[in-house]
């Protein structure tokens, strides 16, 4: 499929599934049964499956929509048929993990990365089905060892990417203190967060221009601090905010200090923009218009970061970005003045967006472009 083709499709596809979605959320189609979405995830998943096979099958992340559309059908069926709980579940993992292995399958070398969320899903769909035959802690040990195992086979592949024993030493730490402590103790949580971020620190020590390490470690040596307060009989009513603030703190440092990663400010801008949804949860104000402010602020976040980025087009070549930044800005107005749900905001943004790639595709272009 050409390149203009393909956006086509795309395009089409997800203005049906914005306005669809939208049709759903104003209750302009009854509520559907089980069965019925049943049905229309069958469908999405083989009309994805042909867009993906003619998009090209080399570009194995078009098939990502299409498995996760099969992977949903089949948990529905299942269900539907009282086959649900761990089996479901399970068959449900392992459909999410194909594309991963699709990409390992087309470049093994390139791609390698992806025998880590391939293994790990796969994994997980595995041992869902042990659910009912080993106690919890040892079912989440299993779990987590499980999933650290790919980051050590990454790491004997290729000695240089030392990185994957961070991941690894984490998740078979972790295991190793739920079985130890079982999840009931007041401590585990603690425990895990300086568990997880002990190897940052080690990083930065044993390389002091892996700046980048201190962040996740200085988030997480925050959290487990406040909640030993939280243990200790303290409480915080602002602990929502402050934590995701401080979590998005890391990501502006990001940017700050490298500002090649212009990536960093989207998830700063949503943790920012829930972030002060939660203040307003907290002021007291009634429901309606604690719902406006809340949304109206995780919108307007959102269209700022993007407006910044498409401010700095020049040097990020992020032109894209003036048309999500519009969408949202008029979205958080919408939300402020009119009470409109975020979600409506949401599906029409999506309309929006796939009218904006199906316009550029059939835009006539200059020969030789």
């Amino acid at each position: 499929m050409t390149e203009r083709r393909s956006s086509l499709f795309w395009g089409l596809v997800l203005l049906l599934a914005g306005a669809f979605f939208l049709l759903v959320t104003t209750d302009v189609i009854p509520t559907l049964t089980a069965q019925t979405w049943a049905i229309l995830f069958t469908v999405a998943a083989v009309v994805l499956l042909i867009g993906y096979l003619l998009t090209g099958w080399h570009r194995w992340y078009y098939l990502v929509p299409g498995a996760v559309s099969a992977a949903a059908a089949a948990l529905l069926w299942l269900t539907e048929n009282d086959v649900g709980g761990s089996a479901a579940a399970g068959l449900f993992m392992a459909i999410i993990s194909i594309p991963f292995w699709v990409a390992y399958l087309i470049d093994s070398q390139k791609n390698r990365w992806a025998l880590i969320p391939g293994w790990a899903v796969a994994a997980i769909g595995v041992i869902l089905l042990l659910e009912t035959v080993v106690s919890d802690n040892v079912f989440v040990a299993m779990m987590l060892m499980a999933i650290a195992l790919p980051f050590v086979i990454v790491f004997l592949l290729d000695r240089r990417q030392w990185w994957a024993l961070i991941p690894a030493y984490v998740l078979g730490a972790v295991g190793l203190i739920f079985l130890v402590i079982g999840e009931e103790s007041e401590l585990l949580p603690v425990m895990v967060l300086i568990t997880i971020a002990l190897p940052f620190y080690v990083v930065f020590l044993v390389n002091r221009r892996q700046w980048w390490a201190l962040i996740p470690a200085g988030v997480l040596t925050a959290v487990s601090l406040f909640l030993l307060v939280v243990i200790s009989g303290g409480s915080i009513s602002w602990a929502p905010a402050l934590i995701l603030f401080g979590i998005a703190l890391p990501f502006y440092a990001i940017y700050v200090l490298r500002r090649d990663q212009w990536w960093a400010l989207i998830p700063a801008a949503v943790l920012t923009g829930v972030g002060v949804a939660t203040v307003f949860f907290n002021s007291g104000l009634d429901e309606a218009a604690v719902e406006r402010l809340a949304g109206a602020a995780i919108l307007a976040s959102l269209a700022l970061v993007f407006g910044f980025l498409w401010w700095k087009r020049k040097v990020h070549q992020t032109d894209w970005a003036g048309v999500p930044a519009l969408i949202l800005g008029i979205g958080a107005l919408a939300v402020l003045i009119f009470g409109l749900r975020v979600e409506i905001i949401l599906a029409m943004g999506l309309i929006a967006f796939g009218a904006w790639i199906l316009l550029q595709a059939l835009r006539p272009h200059a020969k030789g472009g």
